[in-house]
């Protein structure tokens, strides 16, 4: 196995993964700012990446993250927990199960959480709710969970649309006008700036936006909260 490391800007570590996508990508790690760590099980591929590389042995995943990964309480309401625990979630919280991927961690990144902690806040019973860059489905089923009719999510990896449930390969230019009441997007500021006018287009209430770090909030901006660096917000209308 091949270790890729490849440090760039903070906040564009999605960037850079998504330049990785194309090419056999057997895992990675974008949590640390201003690095993206790959692996690859070839050294063509880890070359064709950039960066500098680095030989180690191949690791079981699920069973490193078993041993690692335990339950633990989001925000008010949920109870985020590895599929492979069974122990009902503390009175009074709803259970989340998510199963590590290989692209998308356990769902404890500081931003992740956040978005977790922004729909408690904003998804009432019935609302519709849309997750734009999905990953791997967690917050579409954390908003079902907390009452929404129909939780829909895109993505333009592959890899992350055939995960997540109700989700499609593809971006929010799919997504009919003025039909969703929360749109969620956990994604870094550059992606955030061109994807904007979708959002608006979409959107017929509320649009909760994480991914961006805490210099980089935007004017207007409401419902600010902040996590280890990270910050989420709801954005007014005419952002």
């Amino acid at each position: 196995m091949w270790r890729v490391e490849i440090a760039c800007a903070a906040g564009d570590e999605d960037v850079v993964l998504a330049r990785l996508l194309p090419l056999e990508l057997a895992a990675a790690d974008t949590e640390t700012p201003g690095l993206v760590k790959a692996w690859f099980a070839s050294r063509e591929d880890a070359e064709q990446a950039g960066g500098a590389i680095f030989e180690e042995e191949v690791q079981n995943w699920n069973q490193s993250w078993q041993a690692e990964w335990t339950a633990q309480p989001v925000g008010q309401r949920l109870w985020l927990a590895p599929p492979w625990d069974d122990a009902p979630a503390p009175q009074g919280r709803l259970k989340l199960a998510m199963h590590p991927g290989t692209l998308f961690g356990n769902g404890d990144h500081p931003t992740t959480l956040l978005c977790l902690e922004a729909l408690e806040r904003h998804v009432t019973p019935g609302c519709r709710v849309a997750d734009i860059g999905c990953g791997s489905g967690l917050l579409q089923q954390a908003a079902k969970l907390l009452g929404a009719s129909k939780a829909v999510g895109c993505d333009l990896d592959f890899a992350a649309a055939q995960a997540a449930p109700d989700a499609f390969q593809g971006s929010a230019d799919a997504i009919a006008s003025a039909s969703i009441d929360v749109v969620i997007a956990n994604i870094q500021l550059g992606v955030l700036e061109r994807i904007a006018p979708e959002l608006r287009r979409i959107s017929r209430g509320k649009i909760v936006i994480s991914g961006l770090l805490e210099d980089q909030r935007i004017d207007g901006a409401t419902d600010i909260h902040a996590k280890d660096g990270w910050i989420s917000l709801l954005l007014p209308a005419s952002f």
